[in-house]
């Protein structure tokens, strides 16, 4: 060991030789090895007082870890639903594993949101690192809390959750904030790693982008610069639009969909997520900013003479609004109370062509560009949580209480036609509300 080894102990060397405190790098690297999975040999699990001596990390952990990377946040029903085939206990068992190893934390703020999941840096490092994206999501990385916005947060998971149970590919707000904000050529190969498709004549199957206008502020005010091609972000109009060039089709403004999806067709369709009151103008807005980037029918002569119809492609092939009572009025329209006649929404106004004064509402296939479905959950717990904001004060109550209203109300109407005749609906009929009253008293 040479002249020092012969002058000291061993241990002494060895201690000497060793850090007192371990760097910043170590200490995460050490963290990673002892939580992780069980295929190689250095991804054995940690040991504690709590729980087993050693645990090894599941391929639905690493899914979850992923999913919360990517989104942010989910409830642990939500992660017994989806990651763990519907078994609470196993999933109460793994967060706490996972908790334990500091890969994510449980908050119980929220009642009717049960546990509240959210990672770790050290949980989202071995997330994107199970995922091998073609492009860096490192950052992506950051520190995480429960938002201000949980029931839209949480119900913007499940449709995403459900989305990719259906086969489907998804892309995160985040991650379309993270690439709108980098190269148009990251957006490439992530979409093509996807199975995205462009469409390089604007007619075939695939994504057109829609244009975005560049400026700049500086000491003289804002001026534009250029344009840009925007892939998953929605160009919007702004004032600034509106002051500098009224009529013209400029767009200085971008919105990020809560999340989008990749289409079997190569396509993308955009999902909203609206569940709080809008105002009327910000509502226009995103229905002509929408309209602007769908599919266009339009007629052209083919080769034999003949005048036909072809669809001119868009940066999504259709949006999906997931929406509350309120919000829906405002799309679609609603009837006049003194003189019973339908009011036209802000969908038939921006897109007559398609919607209507009579269109049927209830016709809600993907051919349309614009679906409009009612903000509704299969978590209990966020069902909860809608309704109650739906509701007017005096019908509001506890969770007991109306787990026991909503019975009566799933007794009452049938179930083909329970998405109409919604349960706040139902609650303010006749005398509906003192009869659940009355249930409750018993």
């Amino acid at each position: 060991m040479g002249l020092l080894a012969s002058t000291i102990e061993a241990w002494e060397y060895e201690m000497l030789t060793t850090p007192e405190v371990p760097t910043r790098w170590r200490q995460a690297r050490a963290r990673r090895r002892f939580s992780a999975d069980a295929l190689p040999p250095q991804k054995r699990g940690k040991s504690g007082g709590k729980g087993p001596s050693g645990w090894r990390r599941k391929p639905a952990d690493e899914e979850l870890l992923q999913f919360l990377t990517l989104h942010g946040v989910v409830s642990l029903r939500q992660a017994a639903r989806w990651f763990y085939g519907g078994a609470m206990n196993t999933a109460r068992y793994r967060v706490r594993l996972m908790e334990e190893a500091g890969l994510l934390t449980r908050h119980q703020d929220q009642p009717w949101a049960s546990a509240v999941l959210v990672p770790t840096l050290d949980g989202q490092t071995i997330g994107l690192e199970s995922a091998e994206f073609p492009v860096s999501h490192s950052t992506l990385r950051g520190h995480m809390s429960v938002p201000s916005n949980l029931l839209h947060r949480l119900l913007t998971a499940e449709h995403a959750l459900a989305t990719q149970a259906r086969g489907r590919r998804v892309i995160s707000e985040r991650q379309i904030r993270m690439l709108e904000a980098r190269d148009e050529t990251e957006s490439h190969k992530l979409l093509q790693w996807m199975g995205a498709k462009y469409s390089s004549d604007g007619y075939t199957a695939g994504i057109s982008p829609s244009t975005l206008t560049v400026t700049e502020s500086g000491p003289d005010g804002t001026t534009v610069v250029g344009e840009r091609n925007t892939w998953l972000g929605l160009p919007v109009y702004t004032d600034f639009d509106h002051r500098s060039a009224p009529y013209s089709q400029q767009r200085s403004g971008l919105r990020y969909p809560d999340f989008v999806e990749v289409l079997e067709s190569g396509e993308l369709a955009a999902v909203e997520v609206e569940v709080s009151t809008k105002s009327e103008s910000r509502i226009r807005m995103l229905v002509d900013s929408y309209r602007d980037s769908l599919p266009k029918a339009e007629k052209y002569v083919d080769a034999s003479g003949v005048e036909a119809l072809r669809l001119r492609r868009g940066q999504f092939r259709h949006c999906r609004w997931i929406v509350s009572p309120e919000v829906r009025v405002l799309l679609q329209g609603s009837s006049n109370f003194l003189t019973g006649k339908h009011e036209l929404g802000l969908l038939q106004k921006s897109m007559p062509d398609v919607y209507g004064p009579k269109f049927d509402w209830s016709n809600q296939d993907d051919r349309r560009p614009v679906r409009v479905v009612e903000a509704m959950s299969d978590d209990a717990g966020i069902q909860y949580a809608l309704d109650q904001r739906a509701l007017e004060p005096q019908y509001r109550c506890d969770y007991r209480s109306w787990s026991r209203w909503r019975s009566l109300w799933a007794e009452e109407v049938p179930a083909e036609k329970q998405s109409l005749y919604l349960f706040a609906w139902w609650l303010r009929s006749g005398d509906n509300h003192e009869r659940c009253r009355q249930l409750t008293r018993r």
